[in-house]
């Protein structure tokens, strides 16, 4: 009696693992392959004064977290750690539809997909991803033209970039 138990326990448990909202449906775009593709990494370049990297990752990673001040570094937007002694230092990877800002004042910063704007000084926490030299990750990654003195990356989330 104890087996049957566990045998129609086990198949109750493994029926709903095959229908949760994980497994594809008949009709999207993944049926009958065996995983999905990662979200894209790869970031992109855009502004001119600052120069700013973007990504595509809306799911965020919120792995790491990070408490830091937004610094603009000769002719880098970088963020360095508030948190971690000693203090790291890294190129912000901003997430999409973040846009580069220079307030009137001449400092530089970004405005970020909520309308929120963080400019060089300002202390700014989240999550996100350290992409570093030993990463994999790591050769989808080119700092700006100004940045070529830094070699780690912080890729922000969108999920929870907030002021503080």
């Amino acid at each position: 009696m104890r087996r049957a138990t566990l045998a129609a326990a086990l198949a109750g448990v493994t029926a709903l693992t095959a229908c949760t909202a994980d497994s594809p449906s008949a009709g999207s775009p993944s049926a009958g392959t065996a995983t999905l593709p990662p979200p894209s990494l790869s970031p992109a370049a855009i502004g001119a004064d600052p120069v700013i990297l973007v990504h595509d990752n809306r799911s965020g990673s919120q792995l790491m977290p990070l408490t830091a001040r937004l610094r603009w570094a000769g002719s880098c937007l970088v963020v360095v750690t508030a948190d971690h002694r000693p203090e790291r230092t890294a190129i912000p990877v901003w997430p999409k539809d973040t846009a580069p800002l220079r307030a009137p004042d001449g400092r530089r910063g970004v405005t970020v997909p909520t309308g929120a704007q963080f400019l060089d000084g300002d202390a700014l926490s989240g999550g996100g991803s350290w992409i570093r030299p030993d990463s994999p990750a790591y050769p989808r990654f080119t700092p700006p033209g100004g940045c070529r003195g830094y070699d780690t990356f912080f890729v922000l989330d969108s999920t929870d970039l907030r002021r503080g």
